[in-house]
């Protein structure tokens, strides 16, 4: 008799290594959130500050001025509303636009919330380049780079339009507009290290869990249609989720 593997129950593996990856940036970031609360981070947030703020030079400035845009929401929203768009007309489908403008609405939202529960000033105003009012922790741009340039990495990734090393070269590009956000943020001395930090890690959570939830929402609907595929043989299984006869005798 042929062995049967199950081939619906591989779809789990990837809700449980989210829902793990998500706890994971949840308990980072409220380890960072007592030690910020506590202030207990001037150890290392002084410091990295003091070095951004001595080491700046003319046409990097201007870079990262440039640079830190990519993480405010005049950029970022019409971004998105745009590849919503064309996602709309390419599948017919409103379900991955709305999921992606839900998403980053919820990373502003959650970012918003978070600097008025604690409240943080930010770095010395001589000190910035640019200036910037409200409170600190956690980095707003930073939170809204993760959240929505890691959105558009996932698209790449996933496209199936899109050669293997296309889809990589703009995911990767996608990580590296992330980095230098958090890292214009601290040049322009907006910012603590730990606020981007804090801001990174609240979008990673957010996003984990977001994918996690898409991931295994079938689980949440009618039970999908009975399906069988015998590979090889006359051993013949029934469920409710797709079976594999996979003898090999």
């Amino acid at each position: 008799m042929g062995s049967l593997k199950r081939v619906g129950a591989a779809a789990e593996t990837p809700v449980a290594a989210l829902t793990v990856l998500a706890l994971g940036f949840v308990l980072a970031l409220a380890a960072l959130s007592v030690e910020v609360a506590a202030k207990h981070t001037g150890g290392w947030d002084r410091p990295v500050h003091a070095w951004f703020v001595g080491h700046r030079y003319g046409a990097v400035t201007g870079l990262m001025e440039t640079l830190t845009w990519l993480g405010s929401t005049a950029v970022l929203v019409p971004l998105l509303l745009a590849v919503g768009g064309y996602l709309v007309w390419s599948r017919r489908s409103w379900s991955t636009p709305l999921f992606v403008w839900a998403a980053f609405a919820g990373a502003v939202i959650l970012g918003e919330t978070g600097k008025v529960i604690f409240g943080r000033a930010r770095p010395p105003a001589a000190d910035m380049i640019t200036r910037a009012g409200g409170y600190a922790f956690p980095s707003g741009h930073s939170v809204q780079a993760m959240t929505g340039w890691g959105l558009l990495a996932v698209l790449a990734a996933g496209s199936g339009t899109l050669r293997r090393r296309t889809r990589l070269a703009l995911a990767g590009a996608c990580a590296v507009v992330i980095v230098l956000v958090g890292t214009s943020r601290l040049y322009l001395g907006v910012h603590w290290l730990s606020d981007v930090i804090g801001g990174f890690l609240l979008g990673a959570a957010w996003l984990s869990l977001l994918f996690a939830f898409r991931t295994g929402r079938g689980r949440l609907g009618p039970p999908p249609p009975r399906t069988i595929v015998l590979v090889e043989g006359d051993d013949v299984a029934q469920d409710d989720d797709v079976w594999e006869d996979t003898d090999t005798s």
